[in-house]
């Protein structure tokens, strides 16, 4: 039995420091973390120290109201939060998103989503009119693979969801999350797009989706290595005939199947 006598005070810079409260969130046990910790699941604990295993792991060591302790990595825990009343409404509603007035950090928290208006300005201009997206009034938000994180999807293809646009933030400051990888200009957003060979091939099942460079949309980069004229012509060519049998669809309802 581990009696965590390893475990130090939380670095300051850390996201958890002693005596910060969190919930812990529902997580499958493997790897470093025990099948005892998930007895904890939904459970509110208070932070009592900290371990880093370098290059492998950091954990939170949390003590709970009947005396139990047991250590978290802080992708498994919602908050921290100032106060137990606090926390315990994210216990009684494990979906609800973390308010910026409940969270206890020492980063800059948006009162809203942080957003890139010019930038989406200009990919709805492009996506909508190049690409055929439909862009959506209300963004939605989706499930994200990533602890800690909400995305919103901001555009799609009609017809083919996993084609689209998304923008990450991470749920406890609010702030744009993540980088495309090719311009700091486009921080946070995701555009996923058929690969040249599902296009080619007409493979549009969703595997082969792949993140596109948003530098060669919104004007970083000087030419499209990607997206470039084949990869537009090959796009048009067939979502446009696509599109269109589906608008036939729409208003002549017996043509269904047909095509």
């Amino acid at each position: 039995m581990n009696d965590f006598s390893d475990y130090i005070p939380p670095k300051p810079k850390g996201p958890f420091q002693l005596n910060d409260f969190a919930v812990v969130k529902n997580f499958i046990p493997k790897g470093v973390q025990t099948k005892s910790s998930a007895a904890h699941i939904g459970k509110i604990g208070t932070v009592i120290g900290y371990k880093n295993v370098p290059g492998s792991y950091s954990k939170y060591l949390l003590q709970f109201e009947n005396g139990e302790k047991n250590a978290y990595m802080p992708s498994f825990l919602k908050g921290p939060f100032a106060s137990k009343e606090t926390a315990q409404k994210y216990v009684d509603d494990p979906n609800k998103l973390i308010e910026p007035k409940d969270i206890r950090t020492a980063a800059v928290v948006f009162d809203d989503w942080e957003t890139n208006q010019k930038l989406e300005l200009k990919l709805k201009n492009i996506l909508t009119d190049e690409f055929f997206f439909n862009w959506f009034e209300e963004p939605l938000i989706t499930k994200s693979s990533f602890p800690n994180v909400i995305v919103f999807k901001l555009a799609e293809l009609p017809g083919y969801p996993y084609i689209n646009l998304k923008r990450r933030h991470s749920e406890n400051t609010r702030r744009l999350k993540g980088n495309d990888g090719s311009s700091r200009h486009a921080t946070g957003y995701i555009l996923d797009m058929p690969t040249l060979y599902a296009l080619k091939t007409e493979s549009l099942d969703g595997a082969c989706i792949a993140s596109v460079p948003l530098g060669e949309l919104d004007g970083s980069m000087h030419y499209r290595y990607v997206l470039d004229d084949e990869y537009v012509n090959a796009y048009k060519k067939i979502f446009s005939r696509i599109l269109k049998v589906k608008e036939l669809e729409q208003k002549l309802p017996e043509l269904q199947g047909l095509f």
